[in-house]
């Protein structure tokens, strides 16, 4: 105890990778000593039989992969200024001549002939190595090397930031950690009944008077609360508390409320039962039992609804069985396939590549020829399911290290950096796994809405914005209500992914019926997990109580899940026009990026009214302050105005929506030369790299650059604003064009006035709208196969209405 050590690092090289696999191979003992483990169904020995049979392998003199670093307190060499890559031993000597004379006292022409000698070394040895690194750029450009993107790519670099231990401690238990008051937590339901920021909902259905006539009919609250019903003060605080001193000072208030509970407590017992029939589909009530009373003499259906989700009756999960470790093999090898090398392994001492790339090759099973073969992917699939069957995953998997990244803003504001997580590589791969199990029960039960987009195979960002797109369009052609506005509500929930109370994540997955075993491996995923913040040397850990978990891939999944009851804001609500008119749209979701809808200002009001309730109930926060209004079509200042929460939310002219700017007024020049600034920064970005390789007396790599790196970043969705510029007459009217025709004029060294066309044929390039135009066409055939039935419609609305 107390002593400084050594620690192996892995270091993965590439050329030795049959060494590495034939050392695996070789490692009977290991292999056994994991089967044994695998066999008996112990976890923990099983995973460290498998990191330490890597380690072995990958520590062979043979193979060559290790490094020992000494403790940072026995290290002999001392750390200054990070030298390039280029200062040789040649440099260092000259450098420390120079030194030891101005030490010494020598005379000072002595001093500057050493100098001058020193500053001729690194000059020469920065040249060298420059023209060794063109030579090696256009051996693998000539060759067509897939590792010549490697060359391109600028590597990241870490920052202390100046806040402290404790000021990082601080933040990460208020942010993460367990909060008082808070109604997710069984200890704390007599409280004040606070969700962080906002309050319970249970005291804030009746703040404003809106929400008594809305129609609002939740399907699926999910915050915990009371077991006894539970009736808000008609004359709440703004806040929604529910003040003690109130009730106490109206006594004959309160023993209305009673005998009002004791006359509607028999039909609020089948509430719940009800509710969740409707939403599952599976009713085995009577039909004189699905009647839910209405009237003056019985509460609203809000009040209903509320306090039969507070009866805790759920409803019977789904039956699935988990797959075995055949069934997972070839999930395995997928995802093992699609491991990024590059990734950090958090603390796990084994990298990604040292998995990914534990192969060989094998005679193929059907036909001639050879296929790859992990030689680790089958003990994984057996560990995974071993995992999965037994729910238990190790302890060291459950250690996430977090590296803050500054956004902007005060550099002494926590709140100010955005967390980065990265967990270890085997629980990254194990979460894939898990993950493709989850969707395909989702899938088979069709848990995930058809508006939601995001994280969810088939759907991808085009869809929302191709959607928001023929909305604009059809209330300009159309006019219903002899009106062409089209009102869209952009919301932003603030740390979405983070304020989830984890009590009523489960709560909500018991009651969509998700398969009991699927629900206990989530659950073990996220008991006693930690996360670790590592600030240059200094650290803060955290227990969360709060949120899905940071950098695992299975969090965009279930925060799906958690919101696929969305579609109640939308319960009876008119939604914007399209070509049909039996279609509407009311809202769309990618992940957490919500957009309402509607050519009605009321009816967009009546869906932010909900949405706060929806918010509160949910334990999400919406900011106001981000959130926006576009009210497309319009003009003038003569707009309604719009509010969430009682406050008032901006009007904007434009929006970038999921990376596309959309304006008010569908201004064709806009969006091109909104894309200008990427393309402008990747031609930055390439200038930068030929001057530093000596490349800019090579047109040919020049125009190679452009064409690989400033060309993609230039057609994000060119397949919904570029449609215009794809006619015949018009190649040459986009503002990207022109600025694209600039650059390669200014490469070739010809003037402007040179043509067009012939500045194309030379550089061997197309005009952007032909890359648009084959664009638009995948696009178009992947919106037919499209799983999301309101996509569907909207492509078939789109198509009747260009025909007329």
């Amino acid at each position: 105890m107390g002593r400084c050590a050594s620690r192996l690092s892995l270091t993965w090289k590439h050329e030795r990778q049959l060494a590495y696999v034939e050392e695996l191979e070789r490692n009977l003992e290991m292999l056994v000593q994991l089967e044994a483990a695998l066999d008996a169904g112990n976890i923990d020995t099983a995973c460290f039989c498998l990191r330490s049979w890597i380690m072995q392998a990958a520590s062979e003199q043979t193979v060559g992969m290790y490094r020992v670093q000494a403790c940072v307190f026995k290290r002999t060499e001392k750390h200054g200024i990070k030298r390039p890559v280029w200062f040789d031993d040649q440099c260092r000597l000259k450098r420390r001549l120079f030194i030891q004379a101005v030490q010494s006292g020598q005379a000072v022409h002595a001093c500057q002939f050493l100098k001058k000698e020193y500053k001729k070394q690194t000059r020469r040895a920065r040249r060298a190595y420059e023209k060794y690194q063109k030579a090696v750029f256009l051996d693998r450009l000539k060759r067509h090397r897939p590792d010549i993107h490697e060359m391109l790519r600028k590597p990241r670099s870490t920052h202390q930031t100046p806040i402290t231990a404790d000021g990082w401690n601080s933040y990460l238990q208020h942010h993460f950690g367990a909060r008082m008051n808070n109604c997710s937590s069984p200890s704390n339901r007599e409280a004040a009944h606070m969700h962080g920021m906002g309050s319970c909902p249970e005291s804030t259905h009746y703040q404003d008077a809106a929400l008594h006539t809305n129609g609002f009919v939740g399907r699926h609250p999910t915050c915990p609360a009371r077991n006894a019903p539970h009736i808000p003060d008609q004359q709440a605080s703004p806040m929604g508390s529910c003040p003690e001193s109130t009730l106490s000072r109206r006594p004959g208030m309160w023993d209305s409320i009673s005998r009002g509970v004791e006359s509607v407590i028999g039909a609020m017992r089948g509430v719940a039962q009800r509710v969740a029939a409707r939403w599952t589909g599976n009713s085995g009530a009577p039909a004189w039992d699905m009647v839910v009373p209405l009237g003056r003499n019985n509460p609203p259906p809000e009040q209903l609804f509320r306090q039969g989700a507070e009866s805790r009756w759920m409803p019977e999960p789904d039956v699935m069985e988990l797959p075995d470790a055949a069934a997972l093999y070839p999930i395995v090898c997928e995802h093992m396939g699609k491991l990024n090398a590059r990734t950090s392994p958090g603390f796990d001492a084994v990298a990604a590549p040292f998995t990914k790339y534990a192969e060989k090759r094998v005679p193929a099973v059907n036909g001639g020829g050879t296929d790859r073969m992990n030689v680790l992917a089958p003990y994984i699939a057996r560990l995974f399911a071993a995992m999965m069957e037994r729910a238990e995953i190790p302890a060291c998997w459950k250690v996430a290290k977090i590296t803050p990244l500054y956004k902007k803003g005060s550099v002494l504001d926590p709140g100010n950096y955005r967390m980065l997580a990265v967990s270890g590589t085997l629980y990254r791969l194990y979460a894939n796994v898990l993950r493709e199990v989850v969707t395909g029960w989702c899938k088979d039960k069709n848990k995930i809405p058809d508006t939601q987009f995001g994280f969810y195979p088939g759907r991808n960002t085009l869809q929302p914005t191709f959607i928001l797109r023929h909305l604009q369009h059809a209330a300009q052609v159309k006019r219903p209500n002899a009106s062409p506005r089209l009102h869209a509500a952009f919301i932003d929930f603030k740390q979405a992914y983070d304020t989830i109370p984890r009590e009523a994540l489960w709560t909500h997955l018991q009651r969509i019926r998700m398969p009991a075993c699927l629900l206990a491996v989530i659950k073990s995923m996220y008991a006693n997990d930690e996360y670790i913040l590592v600030d240059g040397c200094k650290r803060a850990r955290v227990r969360p109580h709060f949120g899905v978990k940071q950098g695992c891939p299975l969090s965009p999944l279930l925060f799906s899940l958690y919101i696929n009851d969305v579609d109640c804001l939308a319960e009876n609500v008119q939604g914007a026009i399209t070509g049909t008119r039996d279609v509407r749209v009311t809202h769309m979701l990618y992940a957490d990026n919500l957009c309402l809808t509607s050519n009605l200002p009321d009816q967009l009001q009546l869906m932010l009214d909900r949405l706060h309730t929806y918010a509160q109930w949910k334990g999400l926060v919406i900011n106001t302050a981000k959130s926006e209004i576009v009210h497309f079509n319009s003009k003038g200042d003569n707009v309604p105005v719009f509010t969430l929460g009682g406050a008032r939310l901006a009007c904007a002219d434009s929006f970038r929506y999921l990376g596309m700017l959309f304006t008010k007024q569908r201004n064709p020049q806009a969006t091109p030369e909104y894309m200008c600034a990427p393309f402008l920064a990747g031609c930055r970005r390439i200038r930068q790299f030929a001057s530093e390789h000596r490349l800019t007396d090579r047109p040919h790599t020049m125009l190679w650059l452009t064409k690989a790196y400033a060309l993609p970043a230039s057609m994000y969705a060119c397949q919904i604003w570029g449609t215009r510029f794809m006619k015949e007459g018009t190649e040459m009217d986009c503002p990207l064009q022109t600025v694209h025709l600039c650059l390669l004029k200014r490469i070739l060294g010809v003037k402007r006035t040179t043509p067009n066309w012939s500045v194309l044929r030379e550089c061997g390039h197309e005009p952007l709208q032909f890359y648009w135009f084959r664009a638009a066409v995948r696009f178009y055939n992947a919106l037919l196969r499209s799983n999301s039935t309101t996509l569907s419609k909207v492509l078939q609305a789109d198509v009747e209405m260009s025909s007329l």
